[in-house]
């Protein structure tokens, strides 16, 4: 794969191209083992942008415009007002061994998958009871602090279903109640660069709902693990909230989110604890190129400029005129080095046959032999 100019049309077709065959493969290796295949799809992300805000109705549109066999995971809780916009199970239709050409399929790769709106679900249960079983673990309690006066015990809802944060939030949980959890169907999905990744009980059982009784409880040691999973996307919706989403239109929503990964891990490495910090370099490195907190001596005039206590936007303001014009003019290049880095893998992922994709290590005996 050459580097081409950067073009965000282009990035998001490769996306949802590589995202759709990725679906195809999933769904076909769960049925090889006699499982149904699922979407879990986070229906508040997906779809098109109007304005500064999503797309209302875009999952509903789509399992009816197929039509497909859905169920909306809030319904029956006390979300269920918000359920259209909630957590929903969608049955995938079997897939043929020749090209993933579905028209859903490509719709939901490119309105849900290329969102981090969607995950995949592999079950031999039936769709009603899956559903179950999930609805029951949407559900968690913040127990009061013991250390403050009158704190009271809040409800919470467990965004796992949201792929961008749901994977790792699981992975922080207790074993036992992961594996409880993971019981009834194996999970996959991908991280922010789209490279596949899952998970599956790990202990030898045969796949069955574990409803939970009760709110998971939350407990201190938990809520610390789990605080930082959504703090990138935080300061990407702090960046797009103050400065319009209208202001960063021509980077792809997926290629923003990386960046804005990359940059929340450049300020935890200088030390920079401030989040309006967080914030300047961001929308920085969105208006110009990624690449800015990487130049020479820009790092050092960064950490000194917080030891003196300015911030960085003075670092920023202090540079001369010729540094922005160099900057700006380095701009189309560092964008097209930073697309190809993030789509060569995908492209060559395309190529691979179902039993060496990584999703056939969740399933042992379609894996080949080694």
């Amino acid at each position: 794969m050459a580097i081409q100019a950067y073009e965000r049309e282009a990035v998001e077709h490769e996306i949802s191209q590589t995202i759709a065959q990725d679906i195809g493969t999933f769904a076909r290796l769960s049925r090889q083992n006699g499982q149904r295949c699922h979407a879990l799809v986070d229906a508040g992300r997906c779809g098109g942008v109007e304005g500064d805000r999503q797309e209302d109705g875009w999952v509903a549109r789509l399992v009816a415009r197929y039509p497909l066999d859905a169920t909306p995971l809030f319904l029956h809780t006390p979300e269920a007002a918000v359920a259209g916009v909630g957590p929903w199970l969608v049955e995938l239709p079997s897939m043929p061994d020749a090209a993933d050409a579905a028209p859903w399929l490509h719709d939901l790769a490119r309105g849900a998958g290329a969102a981090h709106a969607l995950s995949l679900v592999a079950s031999p249960l039936r769709s009603i009871t899956l559903a179950t079983h999930l609805r029951t673990w949407l559900d968690a309690v913040i127990h009061p602090d013991p250390g403050l006066d009158d704190d009271e015990a809040v409800g919470a809802v467990l965004r796992w279903f949201d792929p961008r944060i749901g994977f790792d939030m699981v992975t922080c949980w207790p074993d036992e109640v992961r594996q409880d959890f993971l019981s009834a169907f194996t999970w996959a999905g991908w991280n922010a660069e789209f490279h596949p990744q899952g998970l599956q009980c790990s202990k030898p059982h045969t796949p069955q709902g574990a409803a939970r009784t009760e709110p998971m409880r939350l407990n201190k040691d938990l809520l610390l693990a789990m605080a930082p999973l959504n703090r990138a996307d935080a300061l990407l919706a702090h960046v797009h909230e103050r400065f319009g989403s209208q202001a960063f239109q021509q980077i792809a929503p997926a290629l923003q989110r990386w960046i804005a990964l990359d940059q929340r891990q450049v300020v935890q490495r200088l030390g920079l604890t401030d989040f309006e910090d967080g914030i300047t370099l961001l929308q920085q490195s969105l208006s110009l190129h990624p690449e800015l907190s990487r130049l020479p001596g820009l790092a050092e005039d960064l950490v000194d400029a917080r030891s003196a206590g300015r911030t960085l936007a003075h670092v920023f303001e202090a540079q001369p005129a010729e540094w922005w014009r160099q900057q700006r003019n380095a701009a189309s290049h560092t964008w097209a080095q930073w697309a190809y880095r993030f789509l060569a893998p995908l492209h060559a992922r395309r190529g691979a046959s179902d039993a060496a994709h990584v999703f056939a290590t969740l399933f042992p005996a379609a894996s080949p032999a080694t």
